[in-house]
């Protein structure tokens, strides 16, 4: 759904549904912290809401989750070797 906002430039409502996406695959990290689907997911929605808040000129903010992303993005990396 974010990203049919953001592709739509409702970035208002793109950043409700990333909101809503990182809280369930927290709770889904919650319960697996290490697994490879949920850790890939969540730095695919960080990545997301990252572009987004960019978009709304937050680029601090915005700065702070790609790092997030980017850091889960090595952890699975270095999963992979």
């Amino acid at each position: 759904m974010g990203i049919t906002f953001r592709a739509q430039k409702d970035l208002e409502k793109a950043k409700e549904a990333l909101e809503k996406a990182m809280n369930l695959n927290e709770k889904l990290l919650e319960t697996d912290p290490e697994d490879f689907d949920y850790l890939s997911r969540s730095s695919m929605i960080l990545d997301k809401y990252s572009s987004v808040l960019e978009k709304m000129g937050k680029s601090e903010e915005a700065a702070q989750y790609l790092a997030k992303a980017e850091e889960i993005n090595a952890k699975l990396k270095e999963a992979c070797e």
